[in-house]
């Protein structure tokens, strides 16, 4: 039977379900396993596993009052003893004491009642090994590996025998537990509150809150850590749709700026239509002055000697100078105006220019990005269909022949019988192997050469078997000839040879099925650790640049826009943030982290162009104003109502404008 306890705590959840009476509860954690789950622990112990690197912070060696090696211990603890046929082997007892209660630097204090406590469940004789890990973040769990023994009693005999639930049955009833998986685990925490209050003294500690639901609610520290990531790329993703939002702000700016630079036109427009009709109002009073002045001269020259006509034609003299100095001006300012809308319709119209450039560097960059994204998922696709090439070619019944070679495009070290592949097989196959996977793929290789040398080895055994039983059958048929008296006896003779190789037969073909398994899990383990390493580094990488993003977006002034719209990141105050951000800068960066790097960059420019183009139609709105105002004197009724219009224009303009505080850098 397979049994499988759980007791909540603080220290065993995710931080997200943190529980009320963390810190001043302990938690005890039953796990059964096999006689592969103990080779494992006994590879963890010793720090021969993949997961030790990754939870190791210090060097500190394990304590330990029996030693590490766990099968060896295990073997002496049960010589002797009758062990019914199970799977699971040994009982692996994890006990964590409350970490506000009990001290984390007196590993010796915590072993010794750990082991103090396992006594009073299963007996004195039922611990073959202990250990207390020194070099993990976590410094108050004790691992103890049980195997309860008791003396069993039959009509004829006693004899030593080894039952895995006989003592936690023994103990649910004794807490008034139910007989099942659920009730022992409960049980075995209430004797561990009752151990941490009466002998240990710990009167404030209480009971873990109890499961809401069956199954497993344990989590290793690398899915704890997994969790953690995807809350992150989960705020990455929100940030990137905030980006995205802020993109659509921007856009919406460039329309507004590009609308009143169209009303600015259309006003430019209506000032030059003036302006002609202003040269035309002088052309008319050129005229009229000129044919004043000629009758002045008409009358003159008619009446020399009139005194009062000569007053008359000085008189009309100077009015016709003072209408020429008038004209004169306003044709100045009509020419002024006219330089002025001129240089401010130059200026608008490369204003545009620059903000159709901007939009076509944007699509550019979104086009970019979705072909980035489309070209990661296909290799991503690629390499998971390599991995499962290379597992069905670890079984040799797949026919895939998977071994040592040159392969026939690249120079990988090995190669593989293209005739029982699939089309996708061998286009998997012939395109360019990563370099992980193809020292994965050398490591099967070096496998499965061991595993058929052991194969052959075995075959040569059984020939050697076949032989000696062919030699002992022709020695039998000898001494049938020559000692017919004891033919019985050479019969039953033969039967037991018989049965003997029955025997030999069926030990050969469960080695054979060993090696086979083995096989496959060393493929399989393989694959995995490969995976694993891959998928390590990858979060490794992401945690880094999520945490270098974060402090960008929380500093908002670390991107800066020169006089020219370029935006960057401004390096005194990136100096501000730690060496680790200076490090993550300067490694490569990741395609997600690459665009969001960009977004930032992007929006600044952005922001700072519909800022500028912004002030540029304020200005001239307001020349606008003024020519209107110059003008107003010398303008027709017809005019005037034009000029109205226009000025009702300028107004609603004004009152659609974004507020200044929203423009930008």
């Amino acid at each position: 039977m397979f049994f499988l306890f759980y007791c909540v705590t603080s220290q065993l959840v995710e931080p997200s379900m943190k529980s009320n009476v963390s810190g001043v509860a302990g938690t005890v954690r039953i796990k059964n396993i096999t006689n592969a789950g103990l080779g494992a622990a006994e590879r963890h112990g010793k720090r021969k596993d993949k997961s030790s690197d990754s939870r190791r912070i210090n060097s500190e060696p394990p304590l330990t009052t029996t030693g590490l090696d766990l099968r060896r211990l295990y073997k002496r603890h049960i010589e002797g003893a009758f062990v019914p046929k199970s799977r699971s082997q040994a009982m692996h007892l994890l006990l964590q004491f409350p970490t506000e209660l009990v001290d984390g630097k007196d590993p010796a204090y915590m072993l010794h009642h750990a082991r103090e406590f396992a006594i009073s469940v299963f007996g004195e004789n039922a611990i073959f090994a202990d250990r207390v890990d020194r070099d993990e973040k976590s410094e108050h769990v004790v691992d103890l590996f049980v195997v309860p023994k008791y003396v069993k009693r039959t009509k004829h005999q006693e004899k030593i025998a080894v039952a895995m639930s006989r003592d936690l049955k023994i103990l649910a009833k004794r807490y008034g537990r139910p007989i099942n998986p659920n009730g022992m685990g409960r049980a075995l925490q209430d004797a561990l509150l009752d151990y941490l209050q009466g002998r240990m003294g710990l009167a404030e500690a209480q009971r873990g809150s109890l499961k809401q639901m069956a199954g497993s609610d344990w989590k290793s520290a690398e899915e704890l850590r997994a969790q953690e990531l995807d809350a992150e790329k989960q705020q990455l993703a929100a940030m990137r749709q905030k980006l995205v939002g802020r993109e659509a702000l921007i856009v919406d700016r460039e329309n507004q700026a590009q609308a009143t630079l169209n009303a600015a036109l259309s006003k430019l427009a209506e000032a030059d239509q003036l302006r002609s009709e202003l040269a035309s109002d002088r052309l008319e009073a050129v005229r009229q002055m000129e044919a004043a002045r000629q009758e002045a001269l008409e009358v003159e020259k008619r009446a020399r000697d009139v005194a009062a006509a000569k007053a008359a034609a000085d008189a009309a003299k100077v009015e016709a100078d003072r209408l020429i100095a008038e004209i004169q001006s306003a044709n100045l300012e009509a020419e002024m105006a006219r330089l002025l809308a001129k240089q401010d319709a130059d200026a608008a119209k490369e204003d545009r220019e620059a903000a159709e450039r901007h939009r076509i560097t944007a699509a550019a960059a979104k086009d970019a990005i979705v072909q980035q994204r489309q070209e990661i998922e296909v290799e991503r696709a690629l390499h998971l269909t390599q991995l499962e090439l290379l597992e069905r070619a670890a079984d040799d019944k797949n026919r895939l022949n998977l071994s040592a070679g040159q392969h026939p495009t690249q120079n990988v070290g090995f190669v593989m019988d293209q005739q029982h592949m699939t089309q996708a097989d061998t286009r998997a196959y012939l395109s360019p192997w990563p370099a992980w996977v193809a020292a994965f793929a050398r490591q099967l290789v070096s496998a499965l050469e061991t595993a058929r040398r052991l194969a052959a080895s075995l075959l040569d055994r059984e020939k050697a078997v076949l032989a000696r039983d062919i030699e002992l059958k022709a020695k039998m048929a000898e001494a049938d000839r020559n000692l017919e008296a004891q033919r019985k006896r050479a019969e039953e003779h033969t039967i037991a040879l018989a049965e003997l190789k029955k025997r030999t037969d069926a030990l050969k073909f469960a080695e054979a099925a060993v090696e086979s398994a083995s096989v496959t899990a060393i493929a399989k383990s393989a694959a995995a650790e490969g995976r694993m390493v891959l998928a390590k580094e990858d979060l490794q990488q992401s945690e880094r640049w999520a945490r270098a993003l974060a402090l960008i977006d929380q500093t908002p002034n670390i991107v800066v826009v020169d006089s020219h719209g370029v935006a960057s990141f401004d390096p005194e105050v990136a100096k501000k943030l730690g060496a680790e951000f200076a490090e993550t800068m300067g490694s490569p960066v990741p395609d997600w982290a690459d665009k969001a790097l960009t977004g930032h960059l992007i929006l600044a420019e952005g922001m700072h162009t519909a800022a500028a183009a912004e002030r540029r139609a304020d200005e001239l709105a307001r020349q606008l104003e003024a020519l209107i105002l110059r003008a107003g004197p010398v303008l027709n009724p017809s005019q005037r109502a034009l000029v109205n219009d226009a000025q009702q224009v300028i107004d609603r303009v004004n009152l659609g404008q974004v507020p200044r505080d929203d423009r930008g850098l």
